[in-house]
């Protein structure tokens, strides 16, 4: 059996591999639901998000509530995003970000990149919880990176 260390390993018959900068932009920008992994007074909390990518930054209409806090807290965060193939390969992404809450005019162009990452019309505003405020955030990643199985 081999290792998964810095570069191509093989487990069994299963080949892991480093995902390219290209690929890896790739897994960012084509789905919507990954995770961040934030730690705020001693305690570790991972949440998934929908988001939509745009130039090296994650964008995300949420609720108030630990998330948040926990993020302006420390705003040093891990992002997560993976998908699986039809045949049980996977690719997966990962990076260490900090979380930027936006003003008024970055919500806006946070909203308007989820409308059109979910085909809703302009300015369509995501749910509110129960008198929850809705707040919009960025995590700007640092070298993501990326691992696959491909079978």
């Amino acid at each position: 059996m081999g290792g998964v260390g810095g570069g191509a390993g093989t487990v069994g018959r299963v080949s892991i591999q480093e995902l390219s900068p290209a690929e890896t932009e790739a897994v960012l920008a084509a789905n919507v639901v990954g995770r961040i992994g934030c730690h705020a007074g001693g305690r570790t909390y991972v949440v998934p998000i929908i988001y939509a990518y745009e130039a090296g930054s994650v964008y995300v209409a949420s609720v108030e509530g630990r998330k948040t806090r926990m993020m302006r807290e420390n705003p040093a965060v891990c992002f997560e995003v993976d998908e699986r193939d039809e045949r049980g390969g996977w690719r997966s992404v990962i990076a260490d970000g900090t979380y930027a809450e936006l003003d008024a005019e970055g919500a806006e162009h946070a909203l308007d990149l989820l409308a059109r990452r979910f085909g809703r019309e302009r300015g369509t505003r995501p749910p509110a919880a129960e008198g929850r405020e809705t707040v919009c955030f960025r995590i700007d990643l640092r070298e993501p990176s990326g691992r696959a199985v491909r079978r």
